[in-house]
């Protein structure tokens, strides 16, 4: 991990979960993915779910438009990192 991305942890009942502001819904893999969908579960149970998806649309078309998705969706990075922080 370079020193521009930043990441958090939140225990989940045992498990964590943890959140890279640099990466994006490609990144993720298969949506069936059994992580992908331990996160979604996670963040809907924690009413994060919102600023996730805020979050990886800004992600998705910022890179869509050949930009940087940290500059770009910095606001949108920080207000989930203290959803998941709160949690």
């Amino acid at each position: 991990m370079d020193n521009a991305s930043s990441s958090t942890s939140s225990s989940n009942g045992g498990g964590s979960v943890i959140v890279h502001d640099s990466e994006s819904s490609e990144e993720w893999g298969s949506s069936d993915s059994s992580e992908h969908k331990a996160f979604e579960s996670f963040l809907r149970k924690n009413r994060c779910m919102r600023f996730y998806l805020e979050w990886n649309a800004c992600v998705d078309q910022t890179i869509r438009n050949g930009q940087d998705h940290r500059i770009q969706c910095c606001r949108l990075s920080k207000v989930l990192r203290n959803c998941v922080r709160l949690s």
